[in-house]
């Protein structure tokens, strides 16, 4: 019984691992494409085509983004560790900020589009696509609580890798003066504008404009993690339901005979979350019960009787998500005719404890114990 169950889950635990699976290789394969064609495709000499080559941002997004996913390919049957999740969140900036730039290129400026069709496909799905599915991978799949817990560690480390980038474009801008370099005839003085908005001033100018774009970084770093963290904590629930449909919810609900009550939490558990008592909630929220504003009496839909389900610690807890609460006092208003009675303790509305033993437990249903 137990195992039939268990089985039941494991399509869906198979699909997001494949999902996971085919949208790292995308990534890793993108990425790995763009750079292989960028270090082949040039006129000119060898040498000189690689210190260009390393300019570029792309190619450094893109040596981060194949870094990372290799990294998760090889941990995806274990926890991963602070240096497979700094990578990932460093490759995640870093294609943030290709994804950004080329975007305002392509509606703003040029993005220097090629003759060849496929070339200019092969360059969108390498600027604009693969950036976009590494920041939908990272807030989808990616875990951040090492990260958190070492916050200003990471956000320390995280400017090693563009200072160092900036340094090595600057330094070849120094040494390509002109027409007395050996580099002028072949590499531009700057692979893109900003680094002479910060460079070509004064030394004064020159470090205010660097801590200026050290800051904005910063901020960025910084707005990327606070969403995924902000991101977790609100796809948490959904996250519990993964167990669960709405529809296994309204099913278990439709068992609690009148005059019985049940708990957000001992549905949860008999559908094999114990922690998903408020994706319970959720799932009892959006159904269709709605309530009578006339005689303050709640409309019952499908025979799903939400009012019949409430918090573990047998206090009332909410019906429908209403300021004013009017929706609550329908609630209790229904169970009492219903023959649950209650008492008022503070704010809140409980179960007297001689109305405890009218807990309806779902002791027929085939449960899903979790794994200790």
């Amino acid at each position: 019984m137990v195992d039939k169950n268990k089985k039941k889950l494991e399509p869906d635990s198979s699909n997001k691992k494949l999902k996971k699976l085919l949208i790292i290789s995308l990534i890793f394969s993108l990425h790995l494409l763009g750079v292989i064609v960028a270090f082949f495709r040039t006129k000119i000499p060898f040498n000189f085509h690689l210190l260009r080559f390393f300019s570029w941002w792309s190619v450094h997004t893109s040596i981060f983004t194949v870094l990372a996913a290799i990294i998760i390919f090889r941990e995806r049957k274990k926890n991963p560790s602070y240096f497979s999740q700094f990578i990932a969140f460093l490759a995640t900036m870093y294609n943030l900020i290709t994804f950004c730039f080329w975007t305002y290129c392509l509606f703003f400026t040029d993005v220097g589009w090629e003759k060849s069709s496929l070339l200019n496909l092969q360059s969108f799905s390498w600027h604009f696509i693969a950036p976009l599915l590494t920041i939908f991978y990272f807030y989808l799949y990616t875990q951040v609580d090492i990260l958190r817990k070492k916050i200003v560690k990471t956000l320390s480390l995280a400017f090693i890798a563009p200072v160092f980038y900036f340094f090595y474009v600057w330094t070849l801008a120094k040494i390509n003066v002109g027409e007395t370099s050996s580099l002028f005839p072949h590499l531009e003085k700057y692979p893109y504008s900003i680094f002479e908005w910060i460079a070509d001033r004064e030394w004064k100018q020159f470090i205010a404009n660097f801590l200026i774009a050290c800051l904005v970084f910063l901020s960025l770093c910084s707005f990327l993690l606070w969403t995924k963290l902000t991101y977790n904590k609100k796809s948490k629930i959904i996250h519990m339901v993964n167990k669960f449909t709405k529809k296994d919810v309204y099913r278990l609900v439709k068992k609690i005979p009148e005059g019985r009550f049940s708990t957000y939490q001992k549905i949860a558990w008999t559908l094999g979350s114990p922690r998903g008592q408020q994706g319970v909630a959720k799932c009892l929220r959006r159904h269709d019960c709605d309530l009578n504003t006339s005689n303050n009496t709640i409309i019952v839909s499908d025979g799903v009787h939400c009012h019949r389900v409430i918090n573990s610690d047998y206090s009332l807890g909410g019906y429908v998500y209403d300021e004013l609460g009017d929706k609550t006092e329908a609630k209790r208003k229904r169970l009492e005719e219903e023959g649950i009675r209650f008492e008022k303790r503070g704010e809140k509305w409980y179960v007297k404890k001689e109305d405890w033993g009218k807990l309806f437990t779902f002791d027929n249903e085939k449960q899903i114990f979790p794994k200790k």
